[in-house]
């Protein structure tokens, strides 16, 4: 039976966290391989053969993406559309992430993202969400600098830690379509960075409630949350991300 993984973007966060979990996966970065060369990631989905493929590639920085649309849709839309092409070749199951920002995207990666999502929906499947870890720019300003930070208490999410995705990703492996993948409770950066404090025993007047400018140089959507396919709450995910985060 063949139970090979194919991992695209291995190098990223949420591919370590994959990797902690399956490190027999079969992982390629951008090093590795160019994904937005059809002809590159066609054959190397073609000699791996794999039954699964987890695409964690992708550009993630709005203000890059903004200035560089061309490799921003090469990248984050393209290159999916070769990707699902491949596997439906072979017969593979692809899942591939996407975001909160494709829902009524306002910029560049929300638009290429909602555009690979049709690509993977009709025989992959496609997670939308919005992942944390310990390199989270909130996050890693509250555990690791005495900094005061501001956080906007009017741009609302529902976050969920990549360590509880990354176990999701496997369960979830025989779905298709599109699955919202967060937590369920609809909070504010700034309830999200209050929570943080909470449980780290932080001084919570290093955060700073600010409004959203809607004058910044790439735009963003305040309301963020996605209507949950999971049941998984914000503090029994934070409670978990401490628990990994003190080993």
């Amino acid at each position: 039976m063949n139970e090979k993984i194919l991992l695209l973007g291995s190098n990223g966060r949420l591919a370590f966290f994959i990797r902690k979990i399956h490190p027999e996966v079969l992982g390629y970065d951008k090093d590795r391989v160019d994904i937005s060369d059809k002809e590159q990631i066609t054959n190397l989905i073609e000699k791996e053969n794999p039954f699964l493929i987890i695409n964690c590639a992708a550009l993630t920085d709005l203000e890059y993406c903004e200035d560089n649309p061309e490799e921003c849709w090469k990248v984050n839309a393209l290159a999916v559309k070769y990707i699902a092409e491949a596997a439906k070749k072979i017969n593979s199951k692809l899942i591939h992430f996407s975001s909160n920002a494709a829902t009524n995207p306002v910029n560049e990666y929300g638009k290429a993202k909602l555009a690979s999502e049709s690509f993977v929906k009709e025989k992959g499947l496609v997670i939308r969400t919005d992942i944390y870890d310990a390199k989270t720019f909130i996050i890693n300003k509250l555990l690791f600098t005495e900094e005061k930070i501001n956080a906007y208490n009017d741009v609302f999410f529902n976050p969920i830690y990549m360590g509880t995705m990354a176990e999701l990703i496997f369960k979830l492996k025989d779905k298709t379509g599109i699955l919202n993948i967060v937590t369920k409770e609809k909070i504010s950066f700034y309830e999200f960075a209050l929570k943080i404090c909470e449980i780290f025993d932080i001084d919570q007047s290093r955060v700073i409630p600010v409004k959203y400018n809607e004058n910044q140089k790439v735009k963003r959507q305040k309301e963020l949350y996605l209507k949950p396919d999971i049941n998984i709450s914000i503090d029994e995910d934070l409670r978990r991300f401490k628990d990994d985060f003190k080993r």
